[in-house]
């Protein structure tokens, strides 16, 4: 072999090796941008004034809605998903957004926008900690109300 066949070898040999990195970057820097953008929109309609009470409240579904959704396609992990979800709520001034029956609904929407099934989203919620049938079953309205 050559030095320059050498040297061609170790080239692709480093190349594959950076690939996994690369994919795992890709998927975290997806994930920060949608989360950038999700916080940025979130923010933006928060700072809409109104005594309208139901307008907001379907703001912050919808936010929540779209959030869930990014969230899924991007491939946060339950981490990112609770601290998205939560910032979302905080800026909308919830502070416990799991116990909002709306955020369940509108978690179980966006999911299922995001093309998963109702098990999926079981699964989801498990992971998440809101596996309880009430739980369930709002997240299940939002998921058929979605599709």
């Amino acid at each position: 072999m050559t030095h320059r066949s050498l040297g061609m070898i170790a080239l692709v040999a480093a190349a594959v090796l950076l690939q996994g990195c690369t994919i795992s970057r890709s998927i975290s820097k997806a994930v920060t941008t949608a989360s950038e953008s999700i916080v940025d929109s979130a923010k933006s309609s928060s700072k809409k004034l109104s005594g309208d009470d139901a307008r907001l409240e379907q703001e912050y579904r919808d936010d929540l809605r779209v959030a869930a959704r990014t969230l899924v396609n991007a491939g946060a992990s339950n981490d990112q998903f609770l601290r998205e979800l939560g910032r979302i709520a905080e800026l909308h001034g919830i502070s416990h957004w799991e116990g909002e029956p709306g955020s369940l609904i509108a978690l179980g929407a966006g999911a299922c926008e995001a093309g998963v099934s109702e098990l999926w989203l079981d699964s989801l919620l498990a992971r998440l900690g809101q596996d309880g049938v009430r739980e369930r079953s709002l997240a299940r309205e939002g998921c058929r109300s979605a599709l």
